[in-house]
């Protein structure tokens, strides 16, 4: 399976070591990015970070992701899924079906590293997430299918507050697990990344 083969990938296999994080991202950007295939059904790629960098909240809409560190500590960040069933489907999460927010809830915040680690995002559990760098980090990451905004697959990218009071003692009423947040499309909020022949 694609989980069992992915947790056998090494950064040694990829011809990364630790200490390359730097070039992997250049000098004067936090995050790096190295095409390793794009084809239509499939992307596979590395992003390298550097200590303190973000990846902001952004969705993967009607797509799978596995992913591996391959070395260094991320915050795969809070993980969050669908709460309203207007945004819940089998196509995932996008503000163009979603109006211009939805509910989500917490599904799961992970801490993957140091040693290698896989996770894994679906199309609509844990598919809004960030991603920070604890420290000098790589993740393999593989998206089927990949983003494509003509096949209606763009990369968009989103606020997410926090919710309290009336709302979330409904959510919690109703049986819903974990914190909930209104989320709203938003600009790319974050730092340019740098591509890097591969």
């Amino acid at each position: 399976t694609v989980r069992a083969l992915l947790g056998r990938v090494s950064a040694s296999e990829l011809g990364l070591r630790r200490g390359d994080a730097t070039s992997l991202r250049g000098q004067k950007v936090p995050v790096g990015f190295i095409d390793i295939y794009s084809g239509e059904e499939l992307e596979v790629c590395v992003f390298a970070m550097s200590k303190g960098s973000r990846i902001p909240l952004h969705d993967h809409p009607g797509m799978h992701v596995f992913g591996r560190v391959l070395f260094g500590k991320i915050d795969a960040g809070d993980g969050l899924y669908a709460a309203s069933a207007a945004a819940e489907d089998e196509e995932g999460l996008s503000p163009a079906r979603a109006g211009s927010g939805y509910w989500a809830a917490l599904h799961e915040d992970a801490v993957l590293g140091p040693q290698p680690a896989n996770f894994e995002l679906a199309p609509v559990v844990g598919n809004l997430h960030e991603v920070v760098a604890l420290e000098d980090a790589a993740f393999l990451d593989i998206t089927t299918p990949p983003y494509d905004d003509r096949a209606g697959r763009p990369c968009n990218y989103y606020d997410a507050e926090l919710l309290g009071g009336p709302a979330a003692r409904a959510w919690e009423a109703a049986g819903g697990e974990g914190a909930l947040y209104k989320v709203t499309p938003s600009d790319y909020p974050g730092m340019p990344a740098q591509r890097v022949e591969y």
